[in-house]
């Protein structure tokens, strides 16, 4: 089954700062109900430009400075029911503080309700223009990834990171909510000149247990990609119809086995992705909007 089918509007079309949702427009029953104030929070200075200029940037011809990619997204359980992941504040933390406040569950996607919980509707990543207070600047560009619904922003969001470089593009996925399932999913990459080749990655256990995956001892995944060819896509919208390069890799580890397939164009970078996770779920993430 396509999880995002041809004429079926999944999400609302959004610019940079989506306007809040209109209460009218929500059922009352579906309205956060004694919810803690976590949409539309002021960004952490931590996690902000600063005046450190970071020189990746410079070079990169999709992931320049200030640009911002907006995807959609949706999992799929083993039954092929449409799932979006959603915030939720866990009450134990009051009691036992080595819990989290904030924890992750999955959501009807078909019945989006926002009065128990933050559902996720759509990510943006933004090309920070300096190292922004991030180690990973070193070698990459920093990006700020921010998780939406129609009521505005949850929470303050993350940092990751993309590589661009001649022959090679890297991309580093969301990892909050049930995108911490990325952690056992192999990188998109695509590599120009090479048909195959291979990587490896040992994720520790505390990464894992934000996947809701629990093992005393970290875990090697070892990882083969492929070039398998050029599909055109119509991913409608802002971005239309797009060639692209496709990419398929699957990882193996002791724990089980993850694969993606990804779709790179050389305008928007990786326009759509294909993961089968680690806990038998399906996640696609495609791009419905990018600035220029």
């Amino acid at each position: 089954m396509a999880l995002f089918a041809a004429g079926i509007i999944l999400m609302p079309a959004c610019g940079d700062h989506p306007p809040p949702a209109q209460n009218n427009s929500i059922p009352p029953e579906d309205l956060p109900v004694n919810l803690p104030q976590w949409y539309n929070m002021q960004d952490v200075p931590a996690m902000m430009d600063n005046d450190a200029p970071n020189p990746n940037v410079q070079y990169n011809n999709i992931y320049r400075a200030g640009r911002v990619f907006t995807y959609r997204y949706l999992f799929a359980d083993s039954s092929g029911k449409r799932l979006l992941t959603a915030a939720y504040y866990d009450e134990r933390c009051m009691q036992d503080p080595s819990i989290l406040c904030v924890n992750w569950t999955f959501t009807d996607a078909e019945h989006i309700s926002y009065a128990h919980n933050f559902p996720v509707e759509y990510v943006k990543m933004r090309v920070c223009s300096t190292m922004a207070h991030n180690p990973i600047a070193q070698s990459q560009t920093v990006l700020k990834i921010d998780y939406y619904n129609r009521l505005g922003r949850i929470l303050v969001g993350e940092q990751n990171g993309v590589q661009e470089l001649p022959n090679q593009v890297m991309l580093y996925m969301p990892r909050l909510f049930g995108f911490a399932l990325n952690e056992c999913n192999p990188f998109p990459m695509i590599r120009m000149g090479d048909e195959f080749w291979s990587s490896e990655m040992d994720i520790p256990p505390v990464l894992l247990a934000g996947a809701k995956i629990y093992v005393p001892d970290q875990v090697a995944f070892n990882i083969m990609y492929q070039n398998i060819g050029v599909q055109e896509l119509d991913l409608g919208g802002s971005i239309g119809k797009v060639r692209c390069a496709v990419t398929q890799s699957d990882a193996n580890s002791p724990i089980g086995a993850t694969s993606l397939r990804s779709y790179f164009n050389d305008k928007y970078g990786f326009v759509r992705l294909e993961f089968n996770n680690i806990n038998h779920t399906r996640l696609v993430m495609e791009l419905m909007d990018a600035t220029p």
